[in-house]
């Protein structure tokens, strides 16, 4: 389910491309290889996981440094940029839904059994 994000990923990045004059062929095939990073850091981890012993520890450590780095990138890099092009009557609204979207997360993780 989670490649489907793939697709208008891939549409943004050949369209970006062709509108900034590369070729349509050589667009796609640039999308394509953007595209299987994922993928074969995938298939990476999987073998490195697996040489660490494959278990619940390796994999929780691994999928904590992952959100760790995805919160340090929201943090650090989105919200002032997100701060930056909003109006000043509108600042508020984004600190608040980033606030309402961690509760929520945070309600889900002890409400859903793991």
């Amino acid at each position: 389910m989670i490649c489907l994000q793939n697709i208008p990923e891939g549409i943004a990045t050949v369209t970006s491309l062709i509108r900034s004059g590369v070729d349509g062929i050589k667009s796609i095939g640039l999308a394509t290889l953007s595209g299987m990073a994922e993928p074969l850091g995938a298939l990476i981890w999987v073998f490195a996981i697996q040489s660490l012993g494959g278990g619940a520890a390796v994999v929780g450590w691994s999928l904590g440094f992952a959100a760790g780095v995805m919160t340090y990138v929201t943090i650090d890099e989105l919200i002032p940029v997100a701060h930056e092009y909003c109006s000043l009557n509108y600042k508020h609204i984004v600190s608040s839904g980033l606030l309402i979207g961690m509760v929520f997360a945070q309600v889900l993780s002890l409400i859903l059994p793991v």
